[in-house]
């Protein structure tokens, strides 16, 4: 198997966002060596522990999107197995969004900042890359 799309590590970037530690076509023919390092059943099994309800990521993506995308799950083969040949996840996919959270919904304990948590919502991607 080549590079997504056979576009080498120009195309790469462009379709993922990974860039810097790519040094051309030849870094996958030595490292990857066209063989997928994350397969099916591992995503299979992983998104199906994954809550459907949860919220998106900055990237705007559930795990509903994700099974939409890709029903056999081949573009996450593809792209997982990239990150971890690449030894690079694009900072797009890094971000997160904080949101705090009061502990409480007693209007006299929204004053205090002790009454308040942060929750940190992250890319479903990276999520479900983490789990494998």
């Amino acid at each position: 198997m080549q590079c997504p799309a056979g576009q080498g590590a120009k195309g790469v970037q462009a379709e993922t966002g990974i860039a810097r530690n790519i040094q051309g076509p030849t870094y996958f023919q030595n490292h990857w060596m066209g063989r997928q390092l994350i397969m099916e059943t591992e995503i299979s099994k992983n998104i199906k522990e994954m809550s459907q309800n949860a919220a998106p990521g900055p990237d705007g993506l559930s795990v509903r999107d994700l099974i939409k995308i890709s029903p056999h799950y081949t573009k996450l083969m593809e792209l997982f197995s990239l990150w971890l040949a690449s030894g690079t996840i694009p900072d797009m996919v890094r971000e997160c969004n904080t949101v705090l959270t009061s502990k409480s919904a007693l209007p006299g304990h929204q004053n205090d900042i002790n009454n308040w948590q942060p929750i940190a919502i992250g890319s479903t991607t990276l999520k479900l890359f983490s789990r494998i």
